[in-house]
Formats: structure tokens, C-alpha cells, sequence
């Protein structure tokens, strides 16, 4: 195997990070009660009774596999798996295009440093070297 560029580790420890995240909200989303708890005391925008709806079930079901395939994701990324890559660059794709939306829209000019953040990742993932280790693993 290839030596693993530092860039795509520094990557899988971001998309690490966003996956447990993910994972926690997910987890506390469909199981209130536990001490995960704790991540709807620290930014919480959604009605009070979010978690005990069905939109709050269908929220936290999605949260939670989104989870599991990020997690996924960051083994492949260090692999050098070229599904990892298109995994990483849709999800990346989607954000940027929420992002854009909310910016747009005007309901999230705070959206714009995620705008830039995530531009570069994805500059970055379509790099030809980049491209090249995930080619040849």
C-alpha cells in the first residue's frame, strides 16, 4: 500500500469528528434519556417535543446511518477506496449545495464560511494526486 498523503489523513480525522457527531445525534435523537442528552443543551433549534414525533424518529434514523456510513467512510479514506472518495464527495456536494441554498435564500449568511470550508475540501478531493491514490489502492 501506498504511503497515505497527510491531507487525506487530516480528512479522516474531520469526517472521524463528523461522524461521531453525527452517531451521537442520531442515538440521542431516537433514544431520549440517555446521557447523550447533552448535544440538545448545546444548540438545539427544533421544538421541544422534536425527539417523540415521527419527523424527529425519520430525523434521527437518517442522522444515525448517515453516522455509520461516514464512519465507514473514514476507514476507506485511509484504504484509499474509491467508493470512500465518492462517498466523501457527495455528501461534501450536499452540503455545499444546502449551504449555497440557505445562503441564498438568506436564511443562513453565517452558511458562508461552511460555503468555503467545504469548497476547498472539494478542490482538494478532485486534486489529481488525490485522485491518483484513489485510484491505485
Amino acid at each position: 500500500m501506498k504511503k497515505i498523503p497527510i491531507g487525506i489523513m487530516l480528512l479522516g480525522l474531520l469526517v472521524f469528528i463528523v461522524a461521531l457527531i453525527a452517531l451521537i445525534v442520531g442515538i440521542s435523537t431516537l433514544l431520549p434519556g440517555t446521557p447523550l442528552d447533552i448535544v440538545w443543551n448545546i444548540k438545539n433549534s427544533f421544538p421541544p417535543d422534536f425527539r417523540t414525533i415521527m419527523i424527529g424518529k425519520v430525523f434521527g434514523s437518517f442522522i444515525l446511518i448517515l453516522g455509520i456510513v461516514m464512519m465507514a467512510s473514514v476507514y476507506g479514506l485511509i484504504r484509499g477506496n474509491k467508493i470512500a472518495w465518492w462517498i466523501i464527495v457527495i455528501v461534501f456536494t450536499a452540503n455545499l449545495v444546502g449551504d449555497l441554498v440557505s445562503v441564498i435564500l438568506g436564511k443562513g449568511i453565517d452558511n458562508i464560511m461552511g460555503i468555503l470550508i467545504v469548497g476547498v475540501l472539494l478542490i482538494y478531493m478532485t486534486r489529481p494526486s488525490v485522485r491518483r491514490y484513489f485510484n491505485n489502492n
